[in-house]
């Protein structure tokens, strides 16, 4: 079960909750996910709440001085860790492939419009989740070597910007201050069929 992508896509890891309904939640956002391609638009409350920069009033999703977009990590170790040292039981790590303009920064990535590819170590309860986003639920090994052939593909390691003080932060200090730092874009391919 492969889900349709794009051309050229940006490979990322997403830590989502899960619902017994089988939806699957945002973080820090009410949205809901849905099934192919969820496109990001900007909150100006959610935007003021954490700490937005002063974006225009109206601007297309992922926007330099604000916090809107889609966000994802580059690898699949820093999801697992948010959700393993988490005390949250219904949190999921799913792969994602973004498309449009990205902001790239040094543990992840902001997008415009992404969609789900798989999801990784759902407890069974969940099953409703494969229903209904028409995607595979995998153990970590079969999901690395099912994301590994994926035709969404990580961001170059020369395109992300170098940070060594990320080290030195928590996962949870990385993922709400180090990514809400603009650093680089990269704009990408169009929406393929």
């Amino acid at each position: 079960m492969q889900p349709r992508t794009y051309p050229t896509a940006a490979l990322g890891y997403r830590v989502l909750r899960a619902d017994l309904e089988g939806r699957l939640h945002s973080l820090f956002s009410p949205y809901v996910w849905k099934d192919g391609i969820n496109v990001a638009s900007c909150d100006q409350k959610l935007a003021t709440y954490t700490g937005g920069k002063g974006a225009p009033t109206v601007h297309e999703a992922p926007h330099s001085e604000c916090v809107c977009g889609f966000y994802a990590y580059h690898d699949y170790q820093l999801a697992l860790t948010r959700v393993t040292k988490s005390n949250c039981l219904n949190l999921v790590v799913a792969a994602v492939a973004a498309k449009g303009q990205l902001e790239i920064h040094t543990a992840g990535w902001r997008a415009a419009e992404v969609q789900l590819l798989a999801l990784s170590d759902v407890a069974d309860r969940y099953h409703q989740l494969q229903e209904r986003y028409r995607i595979p639920l995998l153990e970590t090994e079969q999901f690395l070597s099912w994301v590994s052939k994926s035709v969404a593909k990580p961001v170059p390691q020369s395109l992300r910007p170098q940070a060594a003080h990320v080290t030195t932060l928590s996962s949870d200090k990385i993922f709400k201050d180090t990514l809400l730092d603009t650093v680089t874009s990269l704009h990408l391919g169009k929406a393929g069929r």
